[in-house]
């Protein structure tokens, strides 16, 4: 029997960890069947010869008439040979049947590790495939931060933008003060005209009406007659006028309160975002990088819509402030037509009477 035929589930392996002491356990197996196979082959000669020098023995011929005491001595000796030889046989077949079972159990162990092995494959098919998604998790994260990094620099962009627009806005809220204390000043000025104007223009009505002469009227009927055109003529004129230049200028501080107001709201709006912001975003996101777990990927206008937002404010509060100073120059030139308008217009009336 060949190393072949005993174990043929070796043949074809590719990996065995054991291979060395299955290869020494099948060299004893195979010195101990060629014992074996010498044993028996010994016996069946012993035996053959025994039955040979028997059947000589009893034939007539060949009958020597030896010593008794020779031959059973003789005998003894073969047979205790032949009892040590059939105990060493059993020795054998003792060491082959625990030889067998030695086997046997390395099959079965080598049926587990086959086990294992085709486990530790799938397990290592697992992990080149977590390498893998690994991998372009990492693409995925090198990705974002490319991402953060660009929305930082625009941020950092939109903030110098802001600032920007901050200056600008003090400016034109000095723009604004100045201005509202030149219209408190024109305002006085335009009050004092319209009392020197309406001065003016009793004297004026007193110069001119009195000459008017009617015969049918007294003096008394002609001085209430002066005073109702006075009255008329201011209330026409004078009184509508400054109307409606105190309207407008109601309109233009209201205007420009709502303004201020807005600017200052923009401006505690960007102090709070200064302190709610870091001042390093970049060392911030450097910090937390290994505690950010595989992410979805953000989209672009997370981090920056709310300073566009802000930057659009500012635009608007520019805007208005710049609406603001359109409206006080229409408002000066406004006046200043109005007043031209009104000194014609009294000395047109005042031509006709006379």
């Amino acid at each position: 029997m060949t190393v072949k035929k005993i174990y043929p589930y070796m043949q074809g392996r590719s990996f065995n960890p054991f291979e060395s002491q299955i290869r020494l356990v099948t060299a004893k197996l195979a010195q101990c069947e060629q014992d074996s196979f010498v044993q028996n082959v010994i016996n069946q000669i012993f035996n053959m010869e025994l039955k040979q020098i028997e059947a000589e023995r009893l034939l007539p011929s060949n009958i020597v008439h030896l010593q008794l005491d020779e031959l059973e001595h003789d005998f003894g000796q073969l047979r205790e040979e032949y009892q040590q030889l059939i105990t060493e046989s059993k020795g054998l077949l003792e060491d082959f049947s625990s030889v067998n079972a030695a086997l046997s159990k390395l099959k079965l162990e080598q049926h587990h590790l086959k086990k294992d092995f085709e486990l530790i494959s799938q397990q290592q098919a697992d992990l080149i495939e977590a390498f893998k998604a690994i991998k372009q998790a990492r693409e995925r994260i090198s990705q974002v931060q490319e991402r953060i990094n660009q929305e930082l620099e625009e941020i950092g962009q939109m903030q110098q933008q802001i600032g920007q627009e901050q200056e600008r806005i003090e400016e034109n809220q000095k723009r604004i003060r100045r201005d509202q204390k030149f219209f408190r000043k024109e305002v006085a000025n335009l009050n004092q005209s319209f009392k020197e104007m309406k001065a003016h223009v009793d004297i004026l009505i007193e110069k001119f009406i009195p000459t008017q002469t009617d015969e049918n009227l007294t003096d008394e009927e002609l001085a209430e007659k002066a005073a109702i055109n006075r009255e008329l003529i201011t209330q026409n004129f004078m009184v509508k006028l400054q109307e409606e230049i105190e309207q407008e200028y109601q309109e233009k501080e209201a205007l420009d309160l709502l303004n201020v107001s807005q600017v200052n709201g923009q401006q505690a709006y960007s102090s709070a975002i200064r302190e709610e912001s870091p001042e390093n975003p970049a060392a911030v996101l450097n910090e937390n990088e290994q505690e950010i777990p595989l992410p979805t990927l953000p989209s672009q206008q997370g981090w920056a819509n709310p300073f566009k937002t802000f930057a659009d404010l500012f635009k608007q509060g520019y805007n208005s402030l710049k609406h603001t100073a359109k409206k006080t120059n229409d408002f000066a030139c406004k006046s200043s037509f109005l007043i031209a308008m009104a000194s014609a217009s009294f000395f047109v009336i005042f031509a006709g009477m006379v």
